[in-house]
């Protein structure tokens, strides 16, 4: 562990002056301990050891090719003086010599405050916390970086965002971020000027958003936010922000005549009352459900058809109302059974989710267990879920599979499945529309549900109940459940909704599972 090391005692070995009377002979390559900031990384060091030999180490080196040698100050650690002296052309590195990289007073715009990080091949991670204000380039003026040699070389080989790995993305990042901050600490419209410029330069990088550039954009915006906060007030421009934003926060917490507003649910577009049909037709419909449905062979044709004339009513009374679902159910009985919450859906998004979302598990099922295997945290269900498919049945293979899949995407989000998918609790009242699951696991289990509120629907398979469950939402106008919204957005990606804005990680999921061609 990289962090764990920064917490060692240095080296004891030390350099030695030695002179040109040296005899002649080949040197062999020496390993030597490097010091940028508070970071430290071990540096390979060929030819005959000297000056030029170490620039050369630190320009072919992924930790260093970053750093332009000339605008810094190399040293070396002498034991004599129990100090680090300059490097000169003449000293002679020995094996596990410690060098110190400091930067040349006028150049200040590179900053030596280094964050530790793991990993033998990963940039290292600049802290712009003393990075003077007076030295930042006007932001007018932005210009992409020179990416550095070897994240070049990978990008090479790019053919599309999906290819770029997480090492990769990380690297990019952490390049843009920290030329960002010779511009400004809060880079604000130079996060979409940075993104739009590398796409331009590199168009493998391009995402699946409208500008091709968002999924960028968004990841350089959580880098600086993330970086800002761990800084102290000093830093120049930092505490000003802050302590304008706090004024503005309190002026929003305690408005001067405020009154306490309802927050709606989730909206979705709908029209008005009054454009399809009038009261008195509304009126007649509804009546007439309410006799039909009671029926022991109720005509859902026509049932439809009544839903239908009455749309628009009834989605414009649920906006103003916002309903609990028993009342909803009350003034249409209809949408208390599964394939008229389906049908509520395709009239709101013009998508048959049944078939929609079991063609996207079949397209892009593999891919998703593909990317969770990368992740240690997911080895265990991956290899799970392999090893009941090799084992199943045939015939039951197809909904285990399903179940394996709306179980892992989640985890590609960084949410879980349990918010949605659930082991059945007979006296839980789930106030979001949620999977239920009888027996120990999702994958082991013939049994479904699907319940929200007072309502609770029987359902085949855990697609069906997923497209009921996702109906359910849309059908009685329910916002997201809490750690559902990445997941569900890229369903309804998968599924051909685009509603749901996706986040950047949400994008670059999309753009992995469904590669433009």
């Amino acid at each position: 562990d990289d962090r764990a090391c920064m917490n060692r005692p240095l080296l004891t070995l030390t350099t030695t002056k030695s002179h040109k009377t040296t005899p002649a002979r080949t040197p062999m390559d020496i390993t030597c301990l490097v010091r940028l900031g508070q970071s430290s990384k071990t540096l390979t060091v060929s030819g005959a050891h000297k000056l030029e030999d170490v620039i050369l180490a630190l320009e072919m080196s992924p930790h260093f090719d970053h750093v332009d040698p000339e605008r810094l100050i190399i040293q070396v650690f002498d034991d004599r003086f129990a100090e680090y002296v300059d490097l000169d052309s003449s000293t002679i590195l020995v094996q596990y010599s410690k060098i110190k990289l400091l930067p040349r007073e006028k150049e200040q715009e590179v900053s030596v405050v280094a964050e530790p990080v793991a990993g033998p091949s990963r940039l290292l991670q600049f802290e712009p916390a003393e990075l003077p204000q007076s030295t930042q380039k006007p932001r007018e003026r932005y210009s992409l970086p020179r990416m550095p040699l070897h994240v070049e070389n990978e990008l090479k080989g790019i053919k599309a965002l999906g290819d770029v790995t997480e090492e990769l993305k990380r690297q990019i990042i952490d390049h843009m971020y920290f030329d960002l901050c010779t511009y400004t600490m809060y880079p604000g419209p130079l996060y979409a000027v940075a993104a739009q410029q590398l796409v331009a330069k590199y168009p493998a990088l391009k995402d699946s958003s409208r500008n091709t550039w968002d999924v960028w954009r968004g990841h350089l915006r959580v880098k600086s936010k993330n970086k800002r906060r761990s800084m102290t007030d000093s830093v120049p421009g930092v505490g000003e922000a802050r302590a304008k934003h706090q004024k503005a926060m309190e002026a929003r917490n305690n408005p001067v005549g405020a009154s306490l507003r309802h927050i709606a649910r989730h909206m979705n577009g709908v029209t008005f009352f009054g454009d399809a049909e009038d009261e008195d037709s509304v009126a007649g419909h509804r009546a007439f459900m309410a006799k039909e449905i009671r029926k022991t062979n109720p005509d859902w044709q026509k049932i439809e058809l009544s839903m239908e004339c009455t749309f628009d009513e009834r989605r414009h009374w649920m906006v103003a109302t916002q309903p609990l679902v028993a009342d909803i159910v009350s003034k249409y009985p209809a949408l208390g059974y599964a394939q008229c919450i389906r049908q509520e859906f395709h009239r709101l998004t013009k998508c048959e989710i049944s078939v929609e979302l079991e063609e996207a598990v079949k397209k892009v099922g593999m891919r998703v267990i593909s990317l969770a295997a990368r992740k240690r945290r997911n080895k265990a269900a991956v290899n799970d879920l392999n090893e009941r498919l090799d084992t199943l049945p045939e015939v039951e293979r197809d909904s285990c599979f399903a179940t394996g899949i709306l179980s892992l995407l989640p985890r590609l989000l960084k949410e879980d499945s349990s918010a949605y998918l659930q082991k059945l609790d007979p006296g839980k009242v789930h106030m979001h529309p949620t999977v239920l699951f009888s027996g120990d696991t999702a994958l082991s289990t013939d049994s479904f549900l699907v319940s929200v509120e007072d309502l609770t629907l029987d359902a085949l398979d855990v697609l069906s109940s997923v497209t009921l469950m996702l109906s359910m939402y849309w059908a009685f106008n329910i916002k997201y459940a809490t750690g559902t919204v990445r997941s569900f957005a890229v369903i309804e990606r998968l599924i051909g909704i685009d509603f749901t804005p996706l986040t950047p990680l949400g994008l670059t999921v999309v753009a992995q599972l469904v590669p433009k061609k």
